[in-house]
């Protein structure tokens, strides 16, 4: 009997341990990267006995107490768990650990803040937790999220609430705060052209803005510099990562050119990514294809000239693309210069409606434009290649100062860059709106250049304002 009654208890206690219990987390971060720490706790979160199933939006604040610090970000989300309250503040501290959070001093600077606000209707007061917090219906930046996503459940507890100052960031955790999700729909990996037609229609059903980043993977800051913009202007952001067959010429790095859809689909989602867009050549090249798109006056100077066809590539996969996302706002980087006066000619002739965003390009402490081709260089290559934007300085610098001749300021880049293994393949002066090449630097120019370090070919410009 006694046997039985200890198997009875044991069973009890195990069928306890299971019960799904409905738990509110309060998420802060003011150091570092802070949108990317919230999102990689939720994600961290999201365990075999954890499901978040709400997130509120993304709110920044002052901070309260210590020493003078960066605002926060908060956010609350609910989640549905079988841990215990211990358990829980385990998997908790664990995860700031994670993210590199150090014993500190109260109230000061933190990469991640999670805090247990709710748990069911408990109430616990232990020398480690106490349920609910004790301080949270002080603090506008956790009872404002909290409400957000749940307005009845503190109807009790609302008086006194705090009177910090807050403001709404143009982020959330999903944008969409209608609708329960899961966390492993933050970020959705889409191939098929007619899915991501379907989440668009949704997004654009729910009245929200849409963001797109055309990229070829190897993704690297300057991708993620574009993405971090978009994420602050838009609702939904979309990346797509199709490196395209069809800008590359024959003798050009094509099957060599680095893949990594794990690492790329890490980066895009720390970054802000809500739909990473990956299809397949036979997708977007089809059997039979035979359509074009072609803005042949900005194609023909500077990398059109070396590159026969690369810019047809370019335009006739981007116009694809923006058909089947039909984005609001579209972002491409400053490096590209030429890529970016095509793209927006092409908006213009052919009437898309979306606004083209350029983003200032994003360089190596030493100055080198981050490329994804940069990999390729040999140490001696990558110590040498900084010279390209010392140069492209230098003659900014002489320019401004009063020499305008254009070619005297391409004869300053060329005897600078011969001094390195450099192999120059232009250097050019040209009007920033028709990439027309210029005798005389005036009004709105650009200074472009491409060179070959060993077999890698790399492109910048700096653009002058006379």
């Amino acid at each position: 009997m006694k046997s039985n009654a200890r198997k009875a208890t044991s069973h009890k206690k195990n069928r306890v341990k299971k019960l799904i219990h409905e738990v509110y987390l309060g998420l802060g971060s003011n150091m570092g990267d802070r949108l990317a720490n919230i999102r990689k706790a939720v994600s961290l979160l999201s365990t075999n006995r954890v499901t978040v199933i709400k997130h509120s939006s993304v709110i920044e604040t002052d901070p309260v107490g210590g020493p003078p610090q960066p605002k926060f970000l908060n956010a609350v989300v609910k989640i549905k768990t079988s841990l215990t309250p211990e358990e829980l503040l385990h998997l908790a501290k664990s995860i700031e650990d994670k993210l590199g959070r150090k014993p500190s001093k109260k109230n000061y600077p933190r990469p991640i803040d999670i805090d247990i606000l709710l748990y069911n209707n408990i109430s616990i007061k232990s020398p480690t937790l106490t349920i609910p917090h004790p301080r949270m219906q002080k603090r506008d930046f956790v009872m404002r999220p909290l409400l957000e996503i749940e307005p009845d459940i503190l109807k009790k507890r609302s008086s006194g609430l705090g009177t910090q100052t807050s403001k709404t960031v143009n982020v959330n955790i999903p944008r969409n705060k209608s609708r329960e999700t899961k966390h492993a729909e933050i970020m959705k990996i889409i191939s098929s052209i007619n899915r991501l037609r379907s989440e668009i229609a949704l997004a654009r059903k729910e009245e929200k803005s849409i963001g797109f980043i055309p990229t070829m993977g190897a993704l690297h800051e300057g991708h993620l510099s574009l993405i971090r913009q978009c994420r602050k202007e838009n609702d939904l952001v979309v990346v797509s990562i199709f490196v395209n067959p069809i800008q590359f010429g024959p003798k050009e790095d094509y099957a060599a050119y680095p893949r990594n859809k794990k690492k790329d689909s890490t980066l895009a989602y720390k970054a802000g990514c809500d739909i990473l867009f990956y299809p397949n050549v036979h997708q977007l090249i089809p059997s039979g294809f035979n359509t074009h798109v072609e803005v042949p006056k900005l194609s023909k100077h500077l990398c059109g000239e070396r590159r026969p066809g690369h810019f047809k590539g370019v335009a006739t996969i981007v116009a694809k693309l923006f058909n089947i996302v039909m984005p609001d706002k579209a972002y491409f980087g400053q490096k590209d210069f030429q890529q970016l006066a095509v793209i927006r000619k092409m908006v213009s002739d052919l009437n898309f409606p979306v606004s083209i965003k350029s983003i200032k390009t994003v360089r190596e402490d030493d100055g080198l434009a981050m490329s994804s081709r940069n990999v390729y260089l040999s140490p001696k290559e990558r110590l040498e290649s900084p010279v390209i934007y010392q140069a492209l300085l230098e003659a900014k610098k002489t320019a401004l100062a009063g020499n305008l001749d254009a070619s005297q300021i391409k004869e300053l880049i060329r005897r600078r860059i011969n001094d390195t293994s450099g192999r120059i393949d232009y250097i050019e002066c040209v009007d920033e709106k028709n990439l027309s090449p210029i005798k005389k630097m005036s009004g709105r120019c650009v200074i472009a250049v491409a060179v070959f370090f060993g077999k890698t070919r790399l492109i910048d410009n700096i653009v002058l304002q006379i």
